[in-house]
């Protein structure tokens, strides 16, 4: 399977991930990057949960994909 290879800012420090280019930002942040602080919720985009900031506006992580963060910052949990 094809992997996706981005560098980006989480919480002001610099990280590097490889995924699959389907995952969501929620998903890369949780399973590949370790940061479980930003909730599952309905994976719907519904219930707010995993609201944080992707270049200073709030977005909701589960319906955002891993691969449209390349270089950006993103403020999590």
């Amino acid at each position: 399977m094809r992997r996706t290879h981005l560098a980006l800012s989480v919480n002001g420090e610099p990280a590097e991930v490889s995924f699959a280019p389907y995952k969501t930002l929620l998903e890369v942040l949780r399973e590949d990057l370790g940061l479980t602080g930003t909730k599952h919720g309905c994976e719907l985009g519904e219930c707010g949960a995993c609201t944080m900031q992707l270049i200073g506006k709030a977005v909701l992580s589960c319906l955002v994909l891993g691969i449209e963060c390349a270089g950006r910052s993103i403020q999590a949990i």
